[in-house]
Parts: C-alpha cells; structure tokens; sequence
C-alpha cells in the first residue's frame, strides 16, 4: 500500500492579538453594535450543570427600518439538554439592557442569570430581536459579566447559523466582526479552527454559517445565485471567540492510497466509480482531466466529482459527462484523472450578502496557542458576475491554485443592493491539508467489440475480456438477499438472530457461449449481535477439480488467493475466521444496540474461476453459507435443507433444544431454523429481541417446516422493534452493490 505524505504551505505566522486585537465578548461586542440579532437565530452551549448562563439584551424593532429601540419585556427561549423547554422573561433591572444605551456596556450590572440543571448543551433563541446582546458562562452567580473579557478568554456560545439584520446596504451598516469555525480534524477529537474576518461586510439580511463542500449537489465548490435553485447545508459550530472546545492534531495523518477496483475502463455515457481508502476523515475532490490540456481544472469543462471522506472504503460515482453534461468521448489514450484528499476544508456560502469589502480574508488559528497563519482562500464567482465590474469581484477566481489571505481578499460589491451577492451565494473556502495521488481511464464506444468475443461493449459486462460475455446476478443485479444467525445451536437461545447477518449476491459469469466461467459471490456482514465468536464459510456447486483459481478481496484491497477444499461434489471456502475482521472491533455487540455507536462494514468477495466452462445451478442459492465457531469450527450452523460439511462434529444433533429431523437440520424443537434466508435485504432484530416480536408470521413458517407463511418478513412487520439507528441516531448501514463499470489503476484494455 502506498503511503502519500500531507503538504503543508509555507504559512507566515502571526500572533492573534497583534492582528485582531483583543478576544471580545459573547454577542454584539463581537458582532457588531449595528447588527441586530435576528429571532432565526439558536444559540448553543455546553454547560456543566451548576454554572451559570448570564443573558443581557435589547429590544430592538426593524418595522419601519432603520429600526427603533423598544421597551418591554424581552423573553429567551431555552431547551435543555433533556429536550425539557422554558421561557425566560428579561425585564428591566434584570437583563434587560436599558434604551438609553446604545453600545453593548462594559459591564453588564444586572444579567439574567440561569444556573443550569443538567449538565449538556443547551439552545437558547431570544425571541425578539435584539441589540445588542450578550450570552456569558460564569461559574457562579457573583462572577462580574465584562463582554470584553469571558472568563477563562475562550469562546463558550456557537450556532450553526448566524442571523442577522443590519437594517441597510450602506456603509454604515457594514460590520467587521471576528468568527471563529471549527472543522474535523480527520482522526480522533483532533480539529482545525478558522478565523473568519470581516472588512465592511455589509448585508442588510445575511446570515453565516458554515460546512465542508459549499453548496450542494453539483454547485459544490462554486457560488450560484439563488435563481439556479442552489441550497447550503449548515454544518459547523461557528463561534464568536477561539472556541474553548479546539484543540490541536498532534500527529501528521498520512492518506493510505489504494485507487480503485476494477477494469480501468468504462463505456462511453457509463461512467463507473472511483474507489479509494482513507485513513482519515476529510473531503475529496476528483477530477478527469476531459479536455486533455493537461491541467486538473475544476474551472473548466473538466469533469468534477465532489464529496466527504470516511476512514475506509470510499466510492465515488461518475456519470460519464464532462462539467456541461456532455458524454466524454471514447479516445485512443486513456484520460489522467487525480484524486485530491483534504482535511479541515471549509466553506463560508455567505446568502444574499451584497457587499464584502476591503472584504474576508479567512486565517488558520492554532487552536492550543491562538496564533494565526495565512490560508490559502478559493473561490469562483464566475456564475454571478454583474454588469458593473466595480462590484464584481478581482479576481473573478482564484481555482485552482488559490491566493493567500495575507495578500488579497475576497471583497465584492460597493455598499448597495445590485452587488453580486444580492440573492445569491458567495462561496469562499480553504482547507487545511491535502494529499492527492494520479489515475487514468480509459473509454470506449458502446457500439465496437474492443475483446472479440461477438458481444458489443455497452452489452458485455466485460468488454475487455474475450472469455467473460454476460452474468446472470442472484437474487438480482444490484439487489441484495439476507442471512441471519442464531449461534447457540443447539441450545436455545435469544433467538434474536442477529449473532450474523450477512448480506449476499451471487454474479455467474457466462462466456459468449452461455455457460459459467467464473462465480463471484459477495458477503457484506451487515450486524455481530453474537456471544461467540464465529466466522463463516460457503459450499458451493463447483466442482474443486474444475477450479483454476479462488480469490478473495475485501474492501478495496488487491485480491489475494485464498485457500479451498473439495467438499463432496462441490467445494468448502472458509470465506472468514472470524467476522469481526470486516469492522475492526475485537469486542462488544455490532449494529444491534440502538445505544451504541453504527459501525460500517467491509465487504467481501470470493471469486472462483474454472477451468473450463461448466454449468453452475444458480437455482440452489443463496447456497450453503454456514456460520462455525472460530475456536471450534466444527460447531456450524447451516440452514435446514444442509446437514453439515464433513469436519462437522454430529454429535451436536439431538442434544440441548435441537429439534433435527432427517432432510430438516438445524431447527429447535418448534421447528423453528437457527438460520434464515431472505431473498430481499430486509430489517432484523435489536438485540435481544426475539425475532417473532419483529416478525410475528414467522412462528406459522417454523410450525409448518417452512411450507407456509414463505413471506414472513414482509407481512405485519413489527419495524420498531428491528435495529434502525444507534448512538446520536446514526441510521443503520445499508448493504449496496458494488457498481459495475468500475475505474482503476490499472487493468484496462489493450
């Protein structure tokens, strides 16, 4: 495997407080005395429970603008961390800030002060709009409430979100408050924080927030007026001073490289699929360099593919088009394409904010020290260029290479309402590290027959292989059957069968003929609800005299051969000693407990090539896969119609719960199997759940030795007691099929 070290620019560091001065306060001393906080606006915080929330405000009305004080109460709605919600009232003496003052006061005389009950976050909204205001944690409820200075000098109050209301385009309006953005540091609690800093930003209505690709779908990585029908997803934690929660990576992560499956090739208007690993968590960006200058351009008419990396296998479809939706050519040369992988990138999509200037220049903060270095910044305003090229922004773009923040900021517009972020998003970003490592594809036409075999490419599965025609996909191309396990057999159990749950599809490979060359089948372990550990293996209609080779892959790893047996007249793969081995966790329950964090699997495919060709029964799938016990593989659990492979121990049979007749093995003594196959991925029981709670029908199927009620998982289904999602609601995975027309290093036709 190939190790790709991170770069890092030469970055000039700056001391924080000699650029932006002191840290300031929790509400308008940061933001802004003439930036009213709108009611759209959620204030968050993590609190221990004792501390105290210290609230200060003003009423302000924007009808009619510009806007006029108000007296009155001032309520705050607060949401505790155990969903419990209460109305605060601030009235005068009490948090509630007097109109006569029209500055956010040194010191708040008189906050609101709310010791918190709970330990957790907290959501606070003030349902007025408010300027200016003041959101403190103090320890205790005598602690002083100076906005210029927060006890302990970090930032405690964030929001995913920002709302405000300047109440005009002018000049006047504008503000240049400091925010602070925090974004994963792709391994453990490691993070990177940014310094967003505003010069004359000046809004009117505006909010800001933040995430890590931009906008969504294929305006990624670009701003876009709002008539192209362009959304932003919040994301991050955007707080008003270097949040408490930052702290620095100690470690240089390395990004673990391993291209994709696959042919390396693809038919004209296909596409495929990028496939990589990661050791990290980050974003990505691949690029096909389409139009062959030679450059990886996402400016140009280059195809682009954006999105968010995950530690392990990743997939990355393409749809054939370059960036004008136009079918890339089939060429005699194979396209290059380059795969950037960054960690801590950040996106600031300001809406409808027409003008920003001098502007924003956004700088990396050290999150132990404070102390800033320039980024290098991105943006593309190309799609909302104006007529008027004093508002426009200069450069237009500065993809793909960028321009450092100490040098040039993104400024637009000129203090009216025709800027070109009127109705629109500007879209400024960076990123914190990047690796990137080269590919090539190449791309054929559907209508020629590039290996000989009589079959075109955009009907042959595998154009590039004269001796492999067409597939025949069990239960069906791109559909997914299910395994279950109870593995206390012969005892009886929780019958829960969650111990293995195992997803499958089964490809048969025809050569131009008709008959089998090859099987391939696939096994995605979907839960381990299991008190043994086990592994599981398959025995398979192929005679191992006929066999040329078995091989296994895993994940995005290289195929490796793989041992087998002769099993009777067909053949024994132990596909895993222990199926652990696809989540990397060594203890515990898997995908079964709602109170647990959702692992993602791994898939595994075994592919067994033949000889010569021979006929393969597709109708005896989902085959034999049986579960055995990793200390004591003779201990298997198969399903009823298979007694057992030949290292099978039988003296297991008709002892404890076993209820085993001669043609029906493995059942209890309700008839009911400790293996079931479903033809559809369907849902399976949390643990401890016994399966007839989530699938009530299936005591007539055990009754009846499976002759009645054959639809159980799909009638009455109890879906609340089935495992759904774990910690946080994390859903749980869903199983996929490996797309075809895959990309990859190497391997390409001729």
């Amino acid at each position: 495997m190939k190790k790709i070290p991170w770069k890092t620019g030469a970055l000039a560091a700056l001391l924080l407080a000699a650029l932006h001065g002191e840290a300031r306060a929790e509400g308008s001393a940061q933001t802004g005395d003439n930036q009213s906080l709108s009611t759209q606006t959620y204030i968050q915080v993590d609190v221990t429970a004792g501390e105290v929330i210290n609230l200060a405000g003003r009423k302000f009305s924007m009808s009619p603008y510009p806007g006029t004080f108000t007296t009155g109460n001032l309520s705050v709605s607060v949401t505790r961390p155990s969903g419990q919600s209460e109305t605060l009232t601030l009235a005068s003496g009490s948090g509630l800030l007097p109109s006569s003052a029209s500055t956010t006061p040194a010191q708040i005389s008189a906050p609101y002060r709310y010791t918190a009950p709970e330990t957790g976050r907290y959501t606070l909204r003030f349902l007025s709009v408010v300027v200016p205001f003041d959101v403190t944690v103090t320890p205790d409820a005598t602690t002083p409430v100076t906005p210029a200075a927060p006890p302990g000098g970090r930032g405690r109050i964030f929001s995913k979100g920002w709302y405000f209301d300047a109440g005009t385009f002018a000049q006047a309006g504008a503000t240049s408050a400091n925010f602070y953005v925090v974004t994963p540091g792709g391994t453990g609690d490691a993070n990177h924080v940014w310094l967003l800093d505003f010069e004359g930003l000046a809004g009117y209505v505006y909010n800001v927030a933040g995430n890590s690709l931009g906008l969504n779908g294929a305006f990624a990585r670009s701003s876009r007026p709002g008539s192209s029908g362009a959304t932003f997803t919040q994301e991050h934690d955007v707080f008003l001073n270097l949040p408490i929660t930052a702290r620095g990576d100690s470690t240089t992560p390395e990004l673990d490289f391993e291209g994709v499956s696959g042919k390396g090739m693809t038919i004209r208007g296909s596409g495929g699929t990028f496939r990589f690993s990661s050791n990290v968590n980050g974003t990505y960006q691949i690029i096909l360099d389409t139009n062959r200058d030679g450059n990886f351009d996402p400016s140009s008419a280059d195809a682009v593919i954006n999105g968010v990396a995950v530690i392990g296998e990743n997939d990355a479809s393409w749809n054939g088009k370059d960036s004008s939706g136009n079918d890339v050519p089939e060429n005699g040369q194979p396209y290059a394409a380059r795969l950037y992988l960054r960690l801590g990138e950040f996106h600031f999509a300001g809406w409808d904010i027409e003008t920003a200037r001098p502007g924003l220049g956004i700088f990396k903060v050290n999150p132990d020290t404070g102390v800033l270095t320039n980024a290098t910044m991105f943006w593309d305003d190309r799609p909302v260029l104006t007529s008027n090229a004093a508002d426009d922004p200069s450069p237009s773009e500065t993809i793909p290479d960028g321009v450092s923040s100490s040098a040039t900021r993104h400024a637009w517009g000129n203090f009216h309402s025709a800027g070109p972020g009127n109705n629109a998003f500007i879209d400024t970003w960076v990123f914190g590290t990047e690796s990137s490592q080269a590919t090539s594809i190449k791309i054929y036409g559907p209508s020629s027959d590039d290996d000989g075999d009589g079959v075109a490419n955009a009907e042959d599965p595998y154009p590039c292989d004269p001796g492999k025609s067409s597939s025949i996909f069990i239960p069906g191309e791109g559909q997914l059957g299910l395994l279950m396990y109870e593995d206390k057999w012969p005892a009886r159990g929780d019958l829960d069968f969650n111990d293995l749950v195992l997803a499958y599809n089964y490809e048969i490979v025809l050569n131009n003929a008709g008959v089998p060359v090859s099987l391939v089948a696939s096994y995605t372990p979907m839960a381990i609800g299991a008190g043994y550990r086990g592994g599981f293996g398959v025995v398979l209609p192929v005679a191992a005299s006929n066999i040329a080779r078995v091989t296994r892959k895993v994940g995005n790893t290289k195929p490796v051969t793989h041992p087998f047996q002769a099993e009777g007249a067909g053949v024994l793969v132990d596909v895993s000693q222990d199926a652990r081995e696809f989540f990397d966790i060594q203890s515990g329950y898997i995908n079964t407990v709602a109170t647990e964090p959702v692992a993602t699997p791994r898939s595994v495919a075994i592919q067994i090539d033949l000889a010569t060709p021979a006929a393969i029964d597709g109708a005896l799938a989902p085959f034999d896969v049986f579960l055995f016990r990793s200390e004591t593989p003779s201990h298997e659990i198969h399903l009823p119609s298979f007694q057992g492979t030949s290292r099978m121990n039988p003296a297991l049979f008709g002892t404890a719960a076993d209820g085993s007749t001669p043609g029906r093995w493995f059942v209890n003594n309700q008839g009911l199997p400790y293996a079931l196959h479903v033809p559809v991925a369907t849902l399976y029981p949390k643990e401890e759940i016994a399966i007839d709670q989530v699938f009530p029908a299936i005591t007539t199927f055990a009754a009846t030795a499976g002759a009645s009620a054959q639809d159980f998982y799909q009638n009455n289904v109890v879906v609340t007691r089935a495992f759904s999602s774990g910690k946080s609601n994390q859903p749980r995975p869903q199983p996929q099929v490996l797309p075809r027309g895959e990309i990859s290093l190497g391997g390409a036709c001729p």
